[in-house]
């Protein structure tokens, strides 16, 4: 039991960072519970990723909390540009807030500001 624990704590410590900037477009999906963009991969400020687009899903909850530090047309179909912060995170089939590589790596948001570049 003592190995679990000590390997969850491990991979906790060791997770990737990856920050990118983007412009996030509003998918046509959208829920109550959860907003999507479609992201074109601009630049990788940090980590590694051989995507050029991937699709971002962020909780609701989690987006009021950026939504102020954000541009006005960040629910409209104009291209915004963001600069994204992720951690990798255990794999799954599903991520809930962030997104899955064509690799199938999990990344979890951690923050997102607009940038300008």
């Amino acid at each position: 039991m003592d190995n679990i624990s000590n390997n969850k704590a491990e991979s906790q410590t060791n997770n990737s960072e990856l920050i990118i900037n983007v412009d996030a477009i509003l998918a046509v999906s959208r829920d109550c519970y959860n907003i999507s963009y479609n992201c074109k991969i601009n630049e990788v400020i940090k980590g590694q990723i051989t995507d050029t687009l991937i699709h971002l899903v962020i909780d609701r909850e989690h987006f009021n909390k950026w939504e102020k530090q954000l541009p006005n047309n960040i629910n409209s179909a104009i291209p915004v540009k963001l600069e994204l912060g992720f951690i990798s995170v255990e794999k799954n089939d599903t991520c809930t807030n962030g997104f899955i590589d064509k690799n199938k790596n999990n990344w979890e948001i951690i923050y997102l500001k607009s940038h300008k570049y």
